[in-house]
Order: C-alpha cells, then structure tokens, then sequence
C-alpha cells in the first residue's frame, strides 16, 4: 500500500487525476483488507477526467457470475473514518450526481442517485413494481428515529417536510408541511381516506386533539368537516369549550342527522345530559328550533321544565300511544297536594286570543275546573275576531250605537272554530265575514248570506248568535233567542 501511494505521489501533486480513494486508519496488525479479488487498487485516468477502478470505467461483474459483489470495501477497523468520501462544489454540479445508479435493461435508467445539495432520488423501474422503493427495518430501533425530517418553519416557504403524489403522479395526496400542517386529499372514491386501528388499546386514545380554548375563540375548531359541492359548507365542527354542531346539507336530506343505535344497551343511556341548575341562566338541556330554524318548538330548561310550542296546525302537538299497556299509565302525573294550593295544577289548558284563558284544568286533590270561557267584553262598538279565539264569548256593551262583528274568512284553519256574541244593551249587532260579497254564511233557510243581524225591537237586550265554522267555505250562524231572531241579509 505504501509503495502504491509513493508511485502515485508525483501524479497528485502535479494534479494530473482527481482521486477516488479509501483511507483507513487501522490498528494491530490486521491493516487496510483489499480484496483483491474484486478490486485492484490501481487508479489510473480515464479519458473524462474522471478516475476508474483497476484502468476501466466500471468494474463488471464476469460472465456468469450473478451473485457476487462487483466492490467489496472491508476496513473492519474503521472508528472515525470514512468509507466513501465523496466531495464536489455544489455550485458546479449543476447536472452531475455524487452517486448515480443506472438500472433496467440496458442499463441507461436512473434508480438511485445523490445530486447536488444532496437532493436523493429513488426511482424504481417496472422490474422493481412489487418491491418497497425504501425499507427501512428498525425493529432494534430504541429511542433513535427511524425516519427524523428537519426544517426551520420559518424559511420553509411552500415546501413540505412530507410531499406524496399521486393520480399520475402529480397529484398531492398527503402532505406534511411548515408547523406540522398535515394535509390528506384522498383520490379514490370507495376507500378510506383515513383509517386508525388500535385492537390492542385499553386505556390510550386512538385520537387526541389538543387545543387552548382561549385561542380557539378566534374561530378555529378542534375538529371541522366541511361538505357540500365545494367542500366550503360546515356540517360538523368541534369548537371551543367542546361546542359540537352539525348542519347536514341538502344530499342528506333523508338521513338522520345523528343516529345512536343502542340495541345493545343495557343499564347505560344512550343520551346524558348534564348541567347545574343554579348556573343554567337561560340555557336548555335541550333546545329543539323548528319554523325557519329559530323557534323553540320543544325545550328541556332548568330543573327539567319542558315546553312544547307548536307550530303545526293540522298535528297533534302531543300524541302517547301504548296499545299494549295493561296495568301502567300512559301519563302519570305526581305533586304534593300541599304546594298545589298556591294556584298550581296537574293539569292547565290555557285558551283564548292570547292564551291566557282557563278553560280546563285539574287542581289540587283531582278538582276539575272545566270550561271557563274566554270573556271579551266590546265598548266601542267595533271588534274583529281571528281564528286563534275561538271558544270566545263577545260581550256587547256599547249603548250609542250598533256594533258590528267582522270573523275571518272561511278557510281550512276555521273548521270547527265557534264565536259566540251576546248583546247587554238595546242596540243592534250585525256579524259578517272580512269579505263582504263572499256568500259564505249559512243561516235561516239561506245559504249563501254574507251578514246576519239581532235587530229585534224591544228584544235586543239579551239576544245572541253563534257562529261555528263548519267546511273550509262556510260558517253557520244561529240565535240564541227565540224571540230575536236573525235579521239574514237575503242571497246575492
């Protein structure tokens, strides 16, 4: 070795070769292992410029000879040496490589290589499509990394620590970049786009996400899934505090927005709610807004008060059915008596244009308070009356002059709606619908009357009519005093 490194000395000097070498520095009498049988440690220059092994450009393998190494480099003693030292300036290997490995048929694929700044490719050929294009085993690994990737956030400007195309190849489908901002944009339409599996976890968390709520105030979520044709609408976000919401959009339409199958349940609740009364100020355990989204129709507040406000006109507001029930109720209701007698009640029907009317009731120790009916008492000689009163009594009191009664036009909503008008002084009352000509009264023999009047002299006072909505195009009217007739305006 020493009188191969004295041969060559002149030709270094004058810089006539650039040089591959391996310098080992070893100890005991073992010394540098050249395998002769593989390579000759003669360097020689090539007509590039650049240096071979044994005089020739590559060192090839012999005909036959399939198994073996083409380089065999031993330097068993190495401790703070390199085996390959490759050195070149970056600024001038614009186009050439530290290493290159040529593979496929002909030997002109590019599969491996190290370029300039150190920039590595792997490029495995069709040959190689079943094979990992990188492996790394660290099955002895402890507290090492098998993979550490380093970057400054602050320099690295649209470049990813974790950069995966797909499609064909030009597509990112998983991205990893500056602040550790993990992006998935899954292709296929029938996979998973992430799945987590974890058959072993007892008391670990197969996802975590950990946030300052304090700083999520600003709009950021702990979770958020936007849907819609541009993936722009929000149908289910975590925010700050835990705050969940779900929008689903139009395409779920017919699917249940939250679904919790708990066929399997047991002494568990499928839905728990928890909260302090004492602080609950105004807030719901339940809060159902129906109409265009922003009215209370069903609510469960403080001390579990709940309020059922609908809005439908044709449904049931309530509706319990057990028609297997033999010795349970289907609704009891409990009280102690004792606090009953402050005005309190099992059971309260409010009535009336503004639901402020008893119209039945169930007091304390089962009295029955039924029917008390609505009372308006009219002076002025004018009063209007909607749908929403029916079950009212009109109480004419205006003594200069008549009064005149206006109901709301027939319509589905009006069916079975009842008025009921009664006259105190010696006046007339007429009664006729919001349109005049509408033909929609029934009273006396005639169909067709769009006004009814109590006009009888010397029998006023005392008169009455009722006024019931009988089809969604007709009211009936009818007196209540046999010798005050109705005065029924005659067919148009």
């Amino acid at each position: 070795m020493r009188r191969f490194l004295r041969r060559m000395a002149p030709d270094l000097i004058r810089g006539r070769v650039l040089v591959l070498a391996l310098v080992a520095v070893l100890g005991g009498s073992a010394g540098a292992q050249w395998l002769p049988q593989t390579i000759t440690p003669t360097l020689a220059p090539m007509a590039s410029g650049l240096v071979g092994l044994a005089g020739a450009s590559r060192q090839t393998l012999s005909t036959g000879e399939t198994s073996g190494y083409p380089w065999t480099w031993n330097a068993l003693y190495l401790t703070s040496g390199s085996i390959f030292t490759l050195k070149c300036d970056d600024d001038t290997l614009t186009s050439g490589y530290y290493i290159r490995c040529l593979g496929g048929t002909s030997y002109n694929t590019r599969v491996f290589s190290i370029g300039e700044g150190g920039a590595t490719s792997i490029i495995p050929t069709a040959a190689a499509a079943a094979v990992d294009a990188l492996a790394i085993d660290g099955t002895v690994l402890t507290s090492g990394d098998a993979i550490q990737l380093k970057a400054v956030d602050a320099t690295l400007n649209g470049g990813k620590y974790l950069n995966c195309l797909g499609g064909t190849g030009s597509t990112a489908v998983f991205t990893l970049a500056e602040d550790g901002v993990t992006a998935i944009s899954s292709t296929v339409a029938t996979s998973n786009s992430l799945s987590i599996t974890n058959n072993a976890a007892m008391t670990g968390d197969l996802v975590i996400l950990t946030a300052d709520d304090d700083l999520l105030e600003s709009g950021g979520y702990y979770l958020r899934c936007l849907g819609g044709t541009n993936h722009a609408t929000e149908v289910f976000s975590v925010a700050e505090g835990g705050a969940q919401l779900i929008t689903p959009s139009t395409a779920a339409a017919a699917v249940d927005a939250l679904a919790i199958d708990g066929t399997v349940t047991t002494s568990g609740d499928l839905v728990e709610l928890k909260a302090v009364d004492t602080t609950l100020n105004g807030g719901k355990y339940l809060n159902c807004l129906g109409g265009a989204g922003s009215t209370a129709v069903f609510t469960v507040a403080e001390d579990g008060v709940t309020a059922i406000t609908s809005t439908g006109v044709t449904s049931n507001s309530l509706t319990i059915t057990n028609n297997t029930a033999t010795t349970g109720d289907l609704l009891t209701l409990t009280a102690d008596d004792d606090p009953l007698t402050t005005a309190g009640y099992y059971v309260n029907c409010l009535g009336g244009s503004n639901h402020a009317t008893q119209v039945f009731a169930i007091a304390e120790q089962g009295v029955l308070e039924v029917y008390k009916q609505n009372i308006l008492v009219n002076t002025d000689g004018t009063e209007t009356l909607t749908v929403g009163q029916s079950g009212v009594w009109v109480s004419c009191t205006k003594s200069d002059g008549a009064t005149a009664i206006t109901i709301p036009d027939p319509s589905a909503d009006s069916i079975g709606v009842i008025y009921t008008i009664l006259q105190t002084v010696d006046q007339n009352v007429t009664v006729g619908p919001t349109t005049g000509n509408g033909n929609s009264i029934i009273a006396d023999n005639v169909l067709t009357s769009d006004l009814v009047t109590l006009g009888t002299a010397s029998h006023k006072i005392g008169a009455g009519v009722r006024i019931v909505g009988v089809s969604a195009t007709k009211w009936h009217a009818t007196a209540l005093s046999g010798v005050c007739p109705l005065t029924v305006e005659a067919a148009d």
